[in-house]
């Protein structure tokens, strides 16, 4: 037990700039028996030369390039579990960095308790990770319907993983090339039945980096976040129908989350004059008759009343707020 392996599975796709300083955080870490394997997503920068300077003086690092479809970080995070030896999981992106004292804080605490996993603080940061701002939400209660909100509880290097867990959650949901943490998120949630700990007044062991490019959004990443939703309101829709979220008002809310979650999207891409015609069904789907009247007469109001589309994407970013906020505290 004192000696067991965690596995740390890193997605790589053109990270030259950042990647030295991801692997220098996982090299420096204060406990010693870890794997870090880093799963190539068809870089065309130095990513895999970088890595493999760092092999020729680290044996517990592993270099893997992805071999099927579809491409994507979930793809490679489960190709990397798959290659993975660890008593317990954690996931890294190839520019973002983790304390030097992250894996052995989270060991010690999740060791001899018999949790599923438990979930750590990250911060956000742009160049300097002593600059940092907290991600992670404090006090939430309710996390299953917390995240039906559109939001991540955590994000995906927060939670450190028994293997056996990992197991049967059956991994990353590969169709999902965004939102990856709030689907998966939902599914521990559930499947641990409550059996996980979120560890609040610590400070962050893990650091996302933010790009400090403020260039727009691509329009392809905003469209695949609205699949995104599309196939997470079916995941929704199945749970549903399997016995969870009974409590019909929390639901409702989380569920108008969402959906002004998405009216923020769709707004931003009309704004941009593009075509969105596709994701209009979006606001007709059946889930809608699991809301309750007053929602959906919210929903309607928004779509019809004549504002500018930026301020009809800062009102439902109000309603998202609103809503969330019942979740915390």
């Amino acid at each position: 037990m004192e000696n067991s392996i965690i596995s740390i599975i890193v997605p790589v796709y053109n990270n030259e700039k950042d990647l030295q300083e991801t692997i220098n955080s996982i090299k420096q870490q204060t406990y010693n028996h870890w794997e870090a394997i880093f799963v190539d997503d068809g870089s065309t920068d130095k990513s895999e030369e970088i890595i493999h300077n760092n092999i020729a003086s680290e044996k517990r690092i592993k270099y893997i390039k992805r071999n099927r479809q579809p491409k994507g970080g979930s793809t490679c995070r489960n190709i990397g579990v798959a290659s993975s030896i660890g008593d317990y999981l954690i996931f890294l992106d190839g520019d973002d960095v983790l304390a030097p004292t992250c894996l052995e804080n989270r060991f010690n605490a999740i060791k001899d308790s018999d949790y599923d996993f438990m979930v750590f603080p990250m911060s956000m940061f742009t160049t300097d990770v002593k600059k940092n701002k907290r991600l992670t939400k404090w006090g939430i209660r309710d996390f299953d319907y917390y995240y039906i909100t559109g939001a991540p509880a955590w994000q995906v290097t927060s939670p450190i993983y028994r293997r056996t867990f990992w197991e049967k959650l059956n991994g990353f949901d590969e169709k999902f090339t965004r939102s990856q943490d709030i689907e998966l998120g939902i599914r521990a949630v559930l499947l641990s039945h409550g059996n996980f700990k979120s560890v609040e007044n610590i400070d962050s062991d893990c650091f996302y980096r933010r790009p400090a490019s403020k260039d727009l959004i691509p329009s392809s990443k905003l469209t695949n976040q609205l699949e995104s939703y599309e196939y997470m309101l079916g995941l929704i829709k199945k749970l549903k129908n399997e016995g969870y979220f009974s409590r019909r008002y929390k639901f409702s809310l989380g569920l108008l989350a969402t959906y002004s979650q998405i009216y923020q999207l769709i707004y931003l891409v009309k704004s941009r004059k593009e075509n969105t015609e596709s994701f209009d069904y979006y606001n007709k789907t059946d889930l809608r008759c699991y809301m309750l009247l007053h929602h959906k007469f919210i929903l309607a109001v928004l779509g019809w009343i004549p504002l500018p589309f930026e301020s009809k994407r800062a009102l439902a970013l109000k309603i998202n707020q609103y809503c969330r906020w019942h979740f915390l505290y």
